[in-house]
C-alpha cells in the first residue's frame, strides 16, 4: 500500500520514537525519527518525506511552530499533530493551521494506521483539494481543517458532517456509527466512527460542541449516502451549540 513512502516522526519521547519505527517499518513505510524540531527542519531541506508525524510538545521549537514553518515551504506535505487529550484546543489550532489530521495520545496501533491511511490516500489528491473540502453552491459553513464540517442553522442548531475530502480518503463508507441522542460532542472530539469497505475504521472529528438533538437516520440505514453527498444530505449530526462563538474562531469559514 505505501511502497516505501517516507514518514518523519518527531518527538522527544524515546518510547514513542522507537515504537513508531518498528511499527511504521512493518506497515511498509521508510522511517526516520528525531527528538527535536530543529532536526526535523534539517532532514525537511536534505530528502523531504511525504508525511510527519510531530508532537506538540517539543524541548524548544514546538510541534506547532515547525507547523507554521513548514506550511508554506513544504505545500505538499501531509502533517499529522499527536497531542493529549488535554490539549484538544491546541489540536484544533493545528488544523487551522494547516495541519492534515492528529493523533490524541495515547493511541492504538489501528488509530495510527488510518489516520496514515487517510495521509497516503490524500497525497494522490490535488493540493487545491486539501484546501478546499466544499462546493463552492453550497451554502455557508464552516470546516475543521479538510476533515469535518458545520452549518449553523437559523434556529441556532447546528448541523455536522465529513467533507468529500474526509470521503475521498477513506473510500467508499459502509457504516457511520453517531453519538446518542442528547449526547455531548466536543470540538475536535469525536462526531462519529467511520468504517470503510476495506474494513478500516476511521475516526471523525467534530467541528463544534454541543449537545445532539438530532442524528441523521437516513445516513445509519443508507450509509452509502455518505460517499456521494456528504456536504448537504449526508449531514450526521444536529446540535445546540454551547460555545459557538469562541469555536468558530478555530473553524474556516467558506461557501
Amino acid at each position: 500500500m505505501t511502497e516505501k513512502i517516507k514518514i518523519l516522526v518527531v518527538d522527544d519521547e524515546a518510547v514513542i520514537l522507537d515504537s513508531a519505527q518498528k511499527i511504521l517499518s512493518r506497515e511498509g513505510f521508510g522511517v526516520r525519527i528525531t527528538n527535536s524540531a530543529e532536526r526535523a527542519l534539517e532532514i525537511l531541506h536534505a530528502d523531504p518525506p511525504a508525511i510527519m508525524l510531530v508532537d506538540l510538545k517539543l524541548p524548544k521549537l514546538s510541534g506547532m511552530e515547525l507547523l507554521k514553518l513548514v506550511r508554506g515551504e513544504f505545500p505538499a506535505l501531509a502533517v499529522i499533530i499527536m497531542t493529549g487529550y488535554s490539549t484538544l484546543e491546541n489540536a484544533v489550532a493545528a488544523l487551522k493551521n494547516g495541519a492534515f489530521d492528529f493523533l490524541p495520545k495515547p493511541f492504538a496501533f489501528e488509530e495510527l494506521v488510518s489516520t496514515l491511511h487517510r495521509a497516503v490516500r490524500s497525497l494522490a489528491l490535488p493540493i487545491a483539494a486539501r484546501d478546499n473540502g466544499a462546493n463552492n453552491a453550497a451554502p455557508l459553513r464552516y470546516r475543521l481543517g479538510v476533515q469535518g464540517w458545520a452549518k449553523i442553522n437559523e434556529d441556532g442548531s447546528a448541523q455536522l458532517g465529513v467533507t468529500d475530502f474526509f470521503q475521498q480518503m477513506v473510500g467508499p463508507i459502509m457504516q457511520a456509527v453517531l453519538p446518542a441522542f442528547n449526547e455531548g460532542v466536543q470540538q475536535g472530539g469525536r462526531l462519529a466512527e467511520i468504517l470503510a469497505a476495506d474494513q478500516m475504521k476511521h475516526t471523525a472529528w467534530s467541528a463544534l460542541s454541543g449537545r445532539v438533538v438530532a442524528r441523521n437516520e437516513l445516513v445509519e440505514t443508507h450509509p452509502e449516502l455518505l460517499n456521494h453527498d456528504p456536504l448537504v444530505n449526508g449531514w450526521l449530526l444536529k446540535i445546540i451549540p454551547d460555545r459557538l462563538e469562541n469555536e468558530l474562531a478555530n473553524l474556516i469559514a467558506e461557501r
